[in-house]
């Protein structure tokens, strides 16, 4: 009489199915190995395009609120606040102190010091001083800014803070 509960074993074996051995065979251990390589080859080139994009990303805002705090400074104090790049390189980092140009990052009471990155191309067209007059202008040089950040290889991803005479900053991913 057949209950249900028992399953056909084909003759010749003589273990029931709950006392197969269970686990992956070595063939299906290759195939997984392999698509697990296939998958870190493509992922992690995408991957390192995502964190140069973020730093870049990063280091644009940071200078964002560099202008943005020397600006407001300028406003507060009510007299000339100045962002200046360490050696005129601001891939060497950039300070903000009271006064016009003749101060400096090596001057006794910066507002603020930040490091750069070297890993990092920060290219300001030469202007590498920034002074804001108390009203909040952009008071030297006498032209619209753009500082662009991008990484050592190239222009392929960069980011351009554009600085207008009025003092406002803007982040633009096309250029100024």
């Amino acid at each position: 009489m057949w209950n249900g509960a028992s399953v056909y074993n084909p003759p010749g074996n003589f273990r029931s199915n709950s006392e197969r051995q269970k686990g992956f065979t070595l063939i299906e251990l290759m195939i997984s190995v392999a698509l697990l390589i296939i998958l870190v080859t493509v992922a992690v080139p995408a991957f390192q395009g995502v964190v140069e994009s973020r730093r870049i990303t990063t280091k644009t805002n940071l200078l964002l609120s560099s202008v943005n705090t020397t600006r407001s400074e300028a406003i507060k104090r009510g007299e000339v606040v100045t962002l200046k790049a360490v050696d005129d390189d601001f891939a060497k980092g950039w300070c903000i102190y009271l006064g016009e140009s003749g101060g400096g990052c090596d001057s006794e009471t910066p507002i603020r010091t930040y490091e750069g990155s070297e890993a990092l191309n920060i290219n300001a067209d030469g202007d590498t001083q920034l002074e804001f007059s108390p009203q909040g202008s952009l008071h030297s040089p006498g032209n619209q800014v753009a500082l662009t950040v991008s990484p050592p290889e190239g222009q392929t991803q960069a980011n351009y803070l554009c600085i207008s005479l009025s003092g406002r900053a803007s982040i633009n991913g096309s250029g100024c």
